[in-house]
């Protein structure tokens, strides 16, 4: 059985900063997301998937699923920052909350076409 939230469990926060005290980026990635690191963190699991695709049948459902993209893939790039740096981190935020959207929009694509292979 799955567990509630994931299967990481939801880390609790502090063992997330334990982790980051760590210089191996390998290390990081294994204490926070198990020993496959990031390996199939985009694929929910086939009921996940259905779950939204049925949620977009809902008016709520599809509001909240509407506000999640707009807050991912629709939300435009802020990359003027007071130095490069800040600019490059600004980057780098940008493409996460980007990259969330679209593992969204792509497990709730596969739900719904396993809603119309049932």
């Amino acid at each position: 059985m799955t567990p509630l939230f994931g299967q990481n469990g939801g880390k609790p926060f502090d063992d997330l900063l334990d982790a980051v005290e760590d210089t191996d980026l390998n290390s990081v990635l294994e204490k926070a997301f198990g020993e496959n690191g990031l390996e199939g963190a985009d694929k929910a699991e086939n009921q996940v998937k259905i779950d939204l695709a049925e949620m977009m049948t809902t008016r709520s459902g599809a509001r909240v699923i509407e506000w999640l993209l707009d807050i991912t893939v629709r939300n435009p790039p802020r990359l003027a920052g007071h130095s490069i740096e800040q600019t490059a981190m600004m980057g780098v935020a940008y493409e996460a909350r980007h990259v969330i959207g679209e593992v969204i929009l792509k497990n709730l694509a596969e739900g719904q076409a396993l809603l119309d292979n049932k």
